[in-house]
């Protein structure tokens, strides 16, 4: 009985250290982990270039959001807004809060954009591609962004996000990716 016991115990002991071990490697990705290197505000769209490491192990980045907390606490809410250029083109991911239903009953910029079909129909909502720079060019021609969806307590949200401060965000986050060569 003991030695069943004692082995028991050192299984779930190396079991513990390799799980804080691949914890404490998962948890280094962090925003603490990275150092911005520029930083700006155009109305509610925000320019974020960082890195982390040195040399050989530098790793850059360049985004842009958009937050918008739709509904306070204690029933809080949100949906997001992130473009990241990849290889030179833009690349835009729609998030939203746990339990959202981001089926995007209206995904549109006014003028000049509208949902492809099947394009976030459900689960990770992500443009890219033509569709995304399509999209990009209508928001900084002035287009204003409308998403409806179902949101955690099941009521339908219609959200109209304004362009206003898009096309000073775009220039920033281009510049400053072009001069990283993201």
């Amino acid at each position: 009985m003991f030695v069943i016991r004692s082995a028991l115990v050192r299984t779930a002991g190396i079991a513990f250290v390799c799980f804080v071990s691949a914890t404490s490697a998962l948890s280094q990705d962090t925003a603490g982990s990275w150092a911005p290197t520029f930083t700006a505000r155009h109305s509610g769209w925000d320019v974020t270039c960082d890195k982390r490491g040195e040399d050989a192990s530098l790793e850059e980045r360049c985004f842009m959001r958009y937050v918008d907390a739709y509904s306070p606490r204690p029933n809080f809410g949100v949906v997001f807004f992130f473009l990241q250029y990849q290889n030179g083109a833009p690349a835009i991911s729609m998030g939203r809060e746990f339990q959202t239903n981001l089926v995007a009953s209206s995904l549109r910029v006014t003028p000049g954009w509208e949902r492809p079909p099947g394009v976030c129909a459900g689960g990770p909502c992500e443009i890219e591609g033509v569709d995304a720079e399509t999209m990009v060019s209508a928001l900084a021609e002035g287009g204003s962004l409308e998403i409806g969806f179902t949101d955690s307590q099941g009521t339908e949200q219609l959200r109209l996000w304004p362009s206003e401060g898009f096309a000073a965000a775009l220039a920033d986050i281009t510049r400053e990716a072009d001069a990283r060569g993201l």
